[in-house]
């Protein structure tokens, strides 16, 4: 049986993918810092968490259980476990802000030569690959938490620390014909599981991202896909109006695409 370490998790994405392909007979765990953790994915997933201080020396420990180690935007570290542990298969996986804030680093560089295969969870960042190949393995959804709902009426966003909220607010009301609220996901800290309950609420997710250092998201957010799934409009980055969660971000098709890199 093939054991997968994921150590790091970016807004659930380890927990769902070792969700998915669990059904394939694959194992594993999920490790995190529980500080770096509030919406507490690892937990509802029977993850662990690890002691602050010793995260990497303890991750590094457990290494030698693992058939493949999965590390999730650990850019300055795949050297490290490389180098540790070199008869491991390693995986470097991102997701956004870990390779576009500065695609051309030395760190960055050094990462990709480590690793045995690297992936980006959406397509915008196959524009980023150089000496290295990318695989694009696009997020899963947990589609058994979020199933299709009856949905009430309005529109909302999230405001977060990493965007240029003004500058996102204001392509939004020039965009958008309509009215919509504006939650700050970091002051209502909802637990992810709770989300069904809040998308219950609105008909349209707005996703629109701008980040602070002047990039413009294009592709769809970990929100976006969830709201999809649960039978909501989404406005997206294109202004479109988009109603079905793409198969492609199924638990399903994401395990397909995982285990063929993994025999790979």
């Amino acid at each position: 049986m093939n054991r997968v370490l994921h150590i790091w998790d970016v807004g659930g994405s380890s927990c769902v993918s070792l969700k998915a392909i669990r059904h394939y007979g694959y194992e594993g765990d999920v490790v995190m810092r529980k500080l770096h953790d509030p919406l507490g994915f690892v937990e509802y997933y029977n993850g662990l968490y690890l002691d602050n201080d010793k995260f990497i020396r303890e991750s590094l420990n457990m290494v030698s259980n693992y058939d493949i180690i999965h590390l999730n935007g650990l850019v300055d570290y795949v050297g490290l476990f490389k180098k540790r542990h070199p008869n491991k298969k390693i995986i470097l996986s991102y997701y956004g802000s870990d390779l576009t804030v500065n695609p051309d680093s030395e760190s960055i560089k050094k990462a990709e030569s480590f690793a045995d295969a690297i992936t980006v969870s959406t397509k915008d960042l196959l524009q980023f690959e150089k000496e290295h190949k990318y695989n694009y393995i696009p997020n899963a959804i947990d589609d058994e938490l979020y199933t299709r709902q009856e949905s009430g009426s309005g529109a909302f966003t999230f405001t977060m620390s990493y965007l240029d909220n003004k500058s996102t607010i204001d392509f939004i009301k020039k965009n958008y014909n309509g009215d919509f609220d504006i939650i700050d996901r970091e002051k209502n800290l909802i637990p992810f599981y709770e989300m069904p309950s809040l998308f219950s609420k609105y008909s349209t997710y707005i996703d629109v991202k701008i980040l602070k250092y002047g990039y413009f998201g294009k592709a769809y957010s970990k929100t976006a896909l969830e709201a999809l799934s649960c039978g909501l409009n989404v406005f997206n980055f294109n202004q479109e109006i988009i109603s079905k969660l793409p198969n492609e971000n199924t638990m399903k098709a994401h395990a397909e695409k995982l285990i063929n890199l993994y025999n790979e």
